[in-house]
């Protein structure tokens, strides 16, 4: 509703569609951006506090480089992020500190997801682009159905959790993950139901080729 309120918004997101080469009817999810909550760094401030390595000299250790101990791919363009706009405001600083500080203390439950659960995902971020575009094909289908039964376990794991920090868990991380069960689970049957009219058209053309 706001984009379609701003004829400058429209008009920039039907440019990022266009460049993207996302098709008519793909599906988007867009976020309004608050204002006042992060910090916008230009490219100079960022190359002047080293945050990320420097394609000339890749040797070169950077903040980004130092800090990124994470597991998939989407964590680490989270990382990258986080050091492009850091936070300004007080409560969402502490709450992010606060959800640092649970997986600092809480060795076993770090330990798990890091060694058992986030090694075990695909590139979802990628995967939802592929699926957005109408670009998926049967192998990122599979993915998804194999990722599927994985999100369980990960969600159980951090459930286990009993501290003063558990709403701010629940809040960033178990309902996120939660509502993707949910969108995979949705995914999953339009799968099914690809796999099902692919086999369907093979037949016919077998049948079709043999009369």
């Amino acid at each position: 509703e706001p984009v379609r309120a701003c004829p400058l918004a429209s008009g920039a997101l039907h440019c990022v569609t266009e460049y993207l080469g996302l098709q008519e009817g793909a599906m988007l999810h867009v976020e309004l951006l608050v204002q006042g909550e992060t910090m916008r760094l230009d490219p100079r401030a960022v190359a002047g506090l080293n945050l990320l390595p420097n394609p000339g000299q890749p040797s070169h250790p950077s903040i980004l480089s130092i800090l990124n101990k994470t597991r998939t791919p989407g964590g680490s363009r989270l990382l990258q992020q986080w050091l492009k706009q850091p936070l300004l405001t007080v409560e969402k600083i502490t709450e992010r500190l606060d959800l640092v500080e649970v997986m600092v203390t809480h060795t076993e439950i770090r330990q798990v997801c890091y060694e058992d659960h986030l090694r075990k995902f695909p590139d979802f971020q990628r995967l939802a682009a592929r699926f957005g575009a109408k670009k998926a094909n049967l192998q990122d289908a599979y993915k998804v159905f194999v990722a599927l039964d994985k999100l369980g376990p990960l969600i159980s794991c951090l459930q286990t959790y009993e501290g003063d920090s558990l709403p701010a868990l629940q809040d960033n991380f178990i309902k996120d993950l939660q509502e993707a069960q949910r969108d995979l689970a949705e995914r999953k049957r339009r799968s099914f139901q690809l796999v099902k009219q692919g086999k369907a058209l093979a037949l016919r053309e077998l049948q079709i080729g043999r009369a």
